[in-house]
């Protein structure tokens, strides 16, 4: 283990207000996304439209549906995933990390990758399914409050903590 890894285990965790303003600062962030993906999509949708209007013997109208709910699809997982994956990947943290100074990393303080990131985003995705990802949700919303290191319940399972890069760096 390196010495800077040594130094991030003895950082502490970050408070409840910090994990506060990550939640709702990557929440507008990512609504803002889909928001522009939505416009992407609905912009591709127009000009698929006006293609098939415009040559409707070259432009099959399943196939143009097809094509258009594929896009969406993709588009609609894609645009989160690069903001939440890419960053944290990289720099262990999100733009409202950066903001109040958190960072991403395992328990022993060591750099979380990608493939423990995209994993981490995955079980993230369950909480938008229905019923089981809402009671989900607030089971992890309970672990935030009562938890020792204000882990989520993604960060559990994956042993991954939210560190707060404040503390002891303060100049005198």
């Amino acid at each position: 283990m390196s010495a800077s890894s040594n130094k991030n285990a003895l950082e502490p965790t970050a408070s409840l207000g910090s994990r506060g303003s990550i939640i709702l600062g990557d929440t507008l962030l990512f609504a803002i996304q889909c928001l522009l993906a939505g416009g992407l999509v609905f912009v591709v949708a127009l000009l698929l439209f006006l293609l098939q209007y415009l040559m409707p013997d070259v432009m099959d109208g399943d196939k143009t549906l097809v094509t258009l709910a594929i896009f969406s699809g993709v588009m609609t997982l894609l645009v989160p995933s690069l903001y939440f994956i890419y960053p944290l990947g990289k720099y262990g943290k999100t733009h409202s990390m950066e903001i109040e100074n958190l960072k991403l990393t395992y328990l022993d303080g060591s750099r979380v990758g990608y493939g423990m990131v995209i994993f981490r985003f995955l079980l993230i995705l369950i909480y938008f399914i229905p019923v089981l990802g809402w009671l989900l949700f607030i089971i992890s919303i309970i672990t935030i409050l009562c938890s020792k290191n204000h882990q989520a319940l993604h960060d559990m399972i994956c042993n991954i903590v939210v560190r707060d890069m404040n503390v002891g760096n303060i100049p005198i």
